[in-house]
């Protein structure tokens, strides 16, 4: 409906129902009909919902704490109303949590290294290319980096057993960093 509205006044109703392939009469009756009781129902809720989101706190509640306010003052809706009609009206309550962590900054005037394969990562012959991947991962003492992944852009099978050592010796320099860890903590003791 609302698209033939939008447009009825350049092209007309019954070119735009050709085009779109149904009736005019469709269009007509669809205009003509009152609204159903669920329209009606969502138009009473609105401003309600709209208050209760506005009077705590400039928008903190959110759909289930909004729907228990308006059952304690005798409103009768339901959770998916609520949260239906709060998505319709673009409301919603605050998040919790920690925003996102920047964990690097760039800095704009350091040299950068320049991209040696421009972005193709496609081998002439084995061993010519390697494409590596670096995680981090938060310990005790700050961020470890490991790798997380490191291929051979012609035959990433034959990486396998390096990038495995790499983690197996990580993960034993590591675990001999906790025994040390351990047993300096017990001799102070």
């Amino acid at each position: 409906m609302r698209y033939i509205d939008a447009r009825k006044g350049r092209w007309g109703v019954e070119p735009i129902c050709r085009a779109l392939q149904f009736a005019p009469s469709t269009y007509y009756d669809a205009t003509a009909r009152p609204p159903s009781a669920r329209q009606l129902r969502d138009e009473i809720l609105k401003p309600e919902i709209l208050r209760v989101h506005q009077s705590n706190c400039d928008g903190v509640y959110g759909a289930k704490k909004i729907w228990k306010q308006l059952h304690r003052e005798g409103i009768d809706v339901a959770n998916c109303t609520v949260r239906r009609l709060m998505r319709a009206e673009g409301l919603s309550g605050a998040r919790r949590g920690r925003a996102f962590k920047v964990t690097t900054v760039a800095d704009e005037h350091q040299h950068r290294p320049s991209d040696l394969v421009d972005r193709q990562f496609v081998a002439s012959a084995p061993n010519r290319l390697w494409v590596a991947d670096l995680t981090y991962v938060k310990t005790h003492t700050g961020w470890t980096y490991v790798p997380s992944s490191s291929t051979s852009s012609v035959a990433p099978s034959l990486v396998g057993r390096h990038r495995r050592r790499c983690v197996v010796t990580w993960r034993s320099t590591h675990s001999r960093w906790r025994s040390t860890r351990a047993t300096t903590a017990t001799s102070r003791r």
